[in-house]
């Protein structure tokens, strides 16, 4: 089996992520990945997008009017090495048309052998409906000052009622044990006969530290 190193970025942020998957697991999965391992809930639309004018999208979300240049397809039904092939090759991923999280994926890479070193983590998770890309870290930002103010007593109450998690989950930075951890939980979902190799002693069970 072959496998494709991503970096995953939040734009204008520095929450990023490096992970390695199965090349020819769709789309529908990548975007599941990239709701976990950043932390979402799925609970907005997403789409990806290339610069050549092809758009990718869950069933059932086409597009009610075609627009000259572009192409709409199943997410479902796309490989991952279909749209990031080699190293240098970039998808691009927005989740929440109101907020507009723009993410860029770049493929670092294939390889036969994943590693803890494809493996990278920096920034917190995101908050769903932050007010946009920098809304997550400048939440993040007002809790970590030592002292208290307005603002920062409206976005604790705001975290408990609306987003319904706690101060110290918004302020998490998960590990790279966290991510492996995510990605390995989504694969066992799609492969479980993947997942029981794994287990056996293929390469990537030291990766994912099974």
């Amino acid at each position: 089996m072959n496998f494709v190193c991503l970096k995953i970025e939040v734009d204008e942020t520095q929450i990023m992520r490096k992970v390695v998957v199965p090349s020819d697991y769709s789309l529908a999965f990548l975007h599941f990945l990239i709701q976990d391992i950043l932390g979402w809930k799925d609970c907005h639309l997403h789409e990806f997008s290339t610069d050549e004018g092809c758009f990718y999208g869950a069933r059932g979300t086409e597009p009610e009017f075609e627009v000259e240049g572009t192409t709409w397809q199943d997410e479902a039904l796309i490989p991952i090495n279909k749209c990031l092939k080699k190293k240098g090759d970039v998808l691009d991923y927005l989740y929440d048309f109101g907020d507009c999280n723009d993410v860029t994926i770049t493929c670092m890479g294939q390889t036969k052998t994943p590693k803890l070193e494809h493996f990278a983590t920096s920034g917190t998770d995101m908050i769903e409906d932050a007010m946009g890309l920098g809304g997550t870290e400048e939440m993040v930002r007002v809790l970590k000052q030592p002292k208290s103010s307005p603002l920062k007593k409206s976005i604790q109450t705001w975290l408990m009622e609306t987003a319904r998690i706690s101060i110290e989950q918004a302020c998490h930075e998960p590990s790279v044990d966290e991510i492996i951890k995510r990605v390995h939980r989504l694969v066992s979902i799609v492969d479980t006969s993947l997942c029981q190799q794994l287990q056996d002693g293929e390469p990537l069970a030291d990766a994912y530290k099974f």
